[in-house]
């Protein structure tokens, strides 16, 4: 998919002739949220008239290499390092070449996600400088330096004013009530991963996990990254990185305090009239209450469709320092947000005014019943929040930086 626009002219933050390619991935763990991405900054180089082709990087090879030998495409964009583990034969054999550096084509990675991440092995190795990581988690930006990622920056997150393809409807005229969008994951499941543990390492580990996990799933204040490592850093133990045993203890407490926070949420909000988005082995997990309903895991482009249709959007799993994607695509879609604490989406938006924050899960449940009871005033956070985030965080602002970026010397 190819988007053709006029060359920039003066009002344009900067002047770069040529193209980018936008890199998009089938792998299921973020084909639909790199699709709608893609869309929107395809659109918001459009607008400040560079050129842009999309390829799935994986499908499209031929016109993936055609680019990387093309001296008028000037860079590559891609989201949460998917493509960034391209590599070509070199002259000698046996070794593998990293494609950008190859070529000399910067990568533009916009990762909301944590690099560290066991679903983000795909690019634990890509840690040369032409790989420039665009991270909307002050956190996860700190930790991708940790795993000796060269070029590494935060950017805010972006709104998404293209795949809301309508002027948001009013709240009244919306059917759902409370959109609670969970992620698929079990908490009983993560601590099966440390069943049947042998050997000292393994044994202190399971140790950690069970330590951190019970203290951060019932306290939304602590980050369970940085109390994994404050937890091996008493314990004496180096934090390496890219070591794949580390990252399989830092995932596996993540994504439990995540589950069992999703179950302690649905608890505590169990009466209200919740339309609950999750796989069909989380509605046999999760029993609805007598107000809810599930629908079908959906994509992410769906998802705002359904946010667009809902009153009030929970934001369940927090980031603890941005990133946010879910509470953007809510903004975007003129819903109200409901977000579990956060500083940098506390310092951008003013709570009670432009959206709703929590700290515990029985405040969650006060707000929305107050809410609920209070059209009026949910109409108003909502329309604020929205024109907050389309004004302050707009993709044609990352788009931007993104051409400054990739306009500087080598």
């Amino acid at each position: 998919m190819e988007t053709t626009h006029s060359l920039p002219d003066a009002s344009s933050p900067v002047a770069i002739a040529g193209y980018a390619v936008i890199l998009t991935t089938a792998d299921p763990v973020d084909r639909s949220r790199s699709a709608v991405f893609a869309e929107e900054l395809a659109a918001a180089f459009g607008s400040l008239g560079f050129t842009t082709r999309t390829f799935e990087y994986k499908k499209d090879v031929r016109q993936v290499s055609a680019a990387l030998a093309d001296p008028d495409c000037k860079f590559f964009v891609c989201f949460n390092g998917f493509g960034s583990e391209l590599l070509l034969t070199s002259a000698t054999p046996g070794y593998l070449t990293p494609a950008f550096e190859h070529y000399g084509k910067p990568l533009l990675d916009l990762v909301d996600d944590c690099p560290i991440h066991e679903d983000m092995r795909h690019q634990i190795d890509s840690v040369g400088p032409i790989r420039k990581l665009m991270v909307t988690d002050y956190g996860y930006a700190y930790l991708a330096r940790l795993a000796g990622m060269g070029s590494v920056r935060t950017v805010p997150g972006i709104a998404f004013p293209t795949s809301v393809r309508s002027e948001p409807k009013p709240l009244a005229d919306r059917p759902i009530d409370i959109l609670l969008p969970l992620a698929d994951l079990r908490p009983e499941q993560m601590r099966g991963r440390h069943d049947g543990a042998h050997g000292y390492k393994s044994r202190v580990f399971r140790e950690i996990f069970d330590s951190v996990a019970d203290r951060a799933s019932t306290d939304l204040d602590i980050d369970p990254w940085v109390q994994t490592l404050i937890a091996l850093q008493e314990t004496g133990i180096a934090a390496d990185l890219k070591h794949p045993d580390l990252r399989f203890l830092l995932s596996s407490v993540v994504d439990h305090v995540a589950a069992q926070r999703q179950r302690m949420l649905l608890d505590a909000t169990r009466h209200l009239p919740l339309t609950i988005v999750g796989d069909a082995k989380l509605q046999a997990e999760f029993a609805a209450g007598p107000n809810s309903r599930f629908i079908g895991s959906t994509s992410f482009a769906d998802l705002l469709d359904t946010m667009a249709e809902s009153k009030a959007v929970v934001c369940p799993i927090a980031h603890r320092t941005g990133g946010r994607e879910r509470a953007m695509a809510a903004f975007s879609a003129g819903a109200l947000v409901v977000a579990s604490t956060d500083e940098v989406l506390e310092a951008e938006f003013i709570d009670g005014e432009e959206l709703v924050t929590y700290r515990n899960f029985h405040e969650l449940a006060f707000a929305l019943e107050r809410l609920l009871a209070a059209p009026a005033s949910a109409q108003e956070i909502a329309d604020k929040g929205r024109a907050k985030a389309l004004a302050r965080l707009s993709p044609t602002r990352l788009a931007g930086t993104m051409l400054a970026l990739a306009a500087r010397p080598r």
